[in-house]
């Protein structure tokens, strides 16, 4: 069998069946597709199936169930339409009766226009305090890291003095220890060097 997103559900289907047989996944895998183990699995599972007592199924964004495949507002809770996406994930989309219902429509659109008016301004501030966060008088101001944004080192410091660095923390929660470390870092550097 050969792995071919176009025929997904009779893929979806034979392997079902195999799994029902007693085969494993494992086998499946190895002897079907010719493929390691869990290849086939992760790809499904990226294509939004879940394995659920043992059978394939497809599944919305939140985890539920498929209510089946098809097309068109759900009358239960919510008006919802669940459309088949080109990479078959579902996708739920509010119908425009429920949108009328959230938004106040004179209202946003006076604030949409104010925010169109002073777009500019607007860009323009983001892009000065992007990489800053200003609290408290204290500014992040860290490179903007390319790659892997984590490096992780061990040092040793004093007990008393990482202990107080802690409570700091603590009573700034709004602050990554990574960028409060960093920061001080950098200041050191630059008013020392």
């Amino acid at each position: 069998m050969d792995w071919d997103i176009n025929y997904i559900e009779s893929i979806i289907s034979n392997i079902n069946d195999m799994l029902e047989q007693g085969k494993t996944m494992a086998e499946i895998e190895k002897n079907e597709f010719s493929v390691n183990a869990r290849v086939i699995h992760k790809r499904l599972e990226r294509l939004g199936y879940k394995r659920i007592d043992n059978q394939y199924t497809l599944t919305d964004i939140k985890g539920r169930q498929n209510v089946g495949q098809k097309v068109g507002p759900n009358k239960k809770d919510k008006e919802v339409q669940v459309v088949r996406h080109k990479d078959r994930q579902d996708v739920e989309i509010l119908s425009s009766n429920n949108i009328d219902k959230l938004f106040d429509k004179e209202k946003d659109i006076e604030k949409l226009k104010g925010l169109i008016t002073r777009y500019d301004e607007i860009v323009s501030f983001l892009d000065k305090i992007s990489p800053v966060t200003i609290s408290e008088n204290i500014i992040i101001n860290l490179p903007i890291e390319e790659g892997k944004k984590d490096f992780k080192a061990t040092v040793r410091i004093n007990k008393l003095v990482w202990e107080q660095f802690n409570e700091f923390c603590k009573e700034r929660k709004q602050y990554s220890k990574k960028d409060l470390i960093s920061q001080a870092l950098i200041e050191f550097i630059e008013n020392h060097s």
